[in-house]
């Protein structure tokens, strides 16, 4: 069931990241902003409905300090947080490309897998994930070197043409 959860988030989220870069490409006059609106406006009907759907509202509404002031300053500092990682991630997708947004967010996950290796002591180091965050590395490194390249090739191009 964990396998399966993380597939239908990993195609959402590269729906969602392509969606974003299609309408960036095609509607110029919108903004980050405008986009993260309306992903906002759109996505939430969603949100709701798998919200009740999953029978939560209950086992919010009981939590002991929901209506605590220092939980609420949590939960504002954490929901500003998020909104500020979907700007970074819709500022990223519209300038750059779906493609280079994932390999930043997978370059992330592996930085923060591995201070989680250094920091943690329960970490239990085998060749599986020893290899596993090699190659996702090796696969990163690559991918930011071609585009580093390729984009000095543009800026030399551009530079021999005037």
């Amino acid at each position: 069931m964990g396998y399966a959860a993380i597939f239908v988030a990993n195609a959402a989220t590269a729906g969602n990241l392509l969606m974003v870069e299609k309408i960036a490409g095609v509607k110029e006059e919108l903004s980050s902003w405008g986009l993260l609106y309306y992903n906002t406006f759109l996505s939430l009907p969603f949100a709701l409905i798998m919200f009740l759907a999953s029978g939560e509202l209950p086992r919010v509404l009981e939590y002991e300090f929901l209506w605590s002031p220092m939980f609420q300053a949590f939960l504002t500092f954490a929901a500003s947080q998020a909104f500020l990682l979907n700007l970074s991630i819709f500022l990223c997708t519209s300038l750059n490309s779906s493609l280079t947004t994932s390999v930043t967010g997978q370059m992330k996950n592996i930085l923060t897998t591995l201070l989680g290796f250094v920091w943690f002591g329960d970490v239990i180091y085998d060749q599986t994930n020893v290899m596993g965050m090699f190659i996702s590395l090796l696969g990163s490194l690559y991918y930011a070197y071609v585009k580093y390249t390729e984009s000095q090739a543009k800026k030399q191009a551009q530079a021999r043409a005037l």
